[in-house]
């Protein structure tokens, strides 16, 4: 299994996999990545795992949020009421959260 960023590349790849995945939701569409970094000028970190094949089996997409209030941090599909991580199993799951977190240090 391979963690790695999201490229423009893998779009078609990431969306056919958020349309069979029964935890992911329409925000999870690479689509959102834009209006997210268009619209608000966030900075986004989409990571994805994927198998010995290279294909896809789980995606967690990252905003880097900055405030005075609420200080410098990452989360997952803000302004949206589902977002997150999804992963076929729970190691996967976890590999990627290990990684959201290196990446938010």
């Amino acid at each position: 299994m391979t963690i790695r960023f999201y490229t423009t590349q893998d779009k078609k790849a990431w969306d056919d996999y958020v349309m069979r995945s029964s935890d992911a939701r329409c925000y999870h569409l690479t689509g959102w990545k834009d209006v997210i970094e268009q619209s608000f000028g966030h900075t986004t970190w989409y990571l994805l795992s994927e198998d010995e094949r290279g294909a896809i089996n789980g995606i967690l997409p990252l905003v880097h949020l900055k405030s005075q209030l609420f200080g410098n941090f990452a989360v997952s599909l803000p302004y949206f009421n589902y977002g997150g991580l999804c992963a076929d199993k729970a190691e996967i799951g976890a590999q990627l959260a290990d990684s959201a977190i290196r990446c938010a240090k």
